[in-house]
Parts: structure tokens; sequence; C-alpha cells
């Protein structure tokens, strides 16, 4: 197209490029806010989902122990006893030591007992 001088006019005008700018910009600034907002939202899911999953991990562990501390017939596997001093390894400090009911053993002998040392 020509204008009125003669002069060929196939580009954009200076105006028109200003305002493709701040559409883009004000597009950028729009998406960068929402994945802003999306990684906030992610991280605090997964906070909140990584305590209670440790809590349930915690429970579950607490409970196979307590159910394995006890025989099917409802008897105590075998003494808990505690304290300071030697324990069954004759190591000093304190000890906590109970029996508890194995699962993978063979039948009869599914007893095995545990020390803990701190």
């Amino acid at each position: 197209m020509r204008n009125r001088d003669g002069c060929d006019t196939s580009g954009f005008t200076l105006l028109e490029m200003l305002v493709a700018t701040v559409m883009v910009a004000m597009l950028a600034g729009s998406l960068y806010a929402s994945l802003s907002i999306a990684f906030k939202a992610k991280t605090s899911a997964e906070t909140a989902v990584e305590t209670v999953r440790k809590l349930n991990l915690t429970i579950e562990l607490i409970k196979a122990d307590l159910q394995s501390a006890m025989t099917p017939g409802g008897t105590l596997a075998g003494g808990f006893t505690s304290g300071s001093g030697q324990d069954l390894f004759n190591s000093q400090g304190d000890y906590l030591t109970f029996c508890a009911a194995a699962m993978d053993v063979e039948p009869g002998s599914g007893i095995e007992s545990a020390t803990s040392r701190r």
C-alpha cells in the first residue's frame, strides 16, 4: 500500500508495537501469578499430607508391635523388662526387653525376644 507521498507503508507503527508489547507483558504477568499460586498450593498440600503420612506410618508400626507382643490366645508372649545397667548383652545403659510372636518362623517356635538399648 502506498501513502499520499508515494512511499510504501507495509510495516507496523510504533503505537501498534507498544500495544502488542503491553499485551504480551500483561499475559506473562498473569501466567506468573497463576503459576506462583499453584506452586504455593502444591507445597502447602505436600506439607499437610507428609505430616499425616508420617503419623499413619508411626501408628501402623506401633500397632504391628503391639499385635505381635500378644499371642492369638491373648496371653503375653513374654515379659516386658526395662532398667539401667547391664542388659542381656552385658552392655551398659538403659534397656527395654520384650518378647513378641514372630510371624515368619516355623510353627511352635514363634516367640522371639527383642532388646532395645539407648
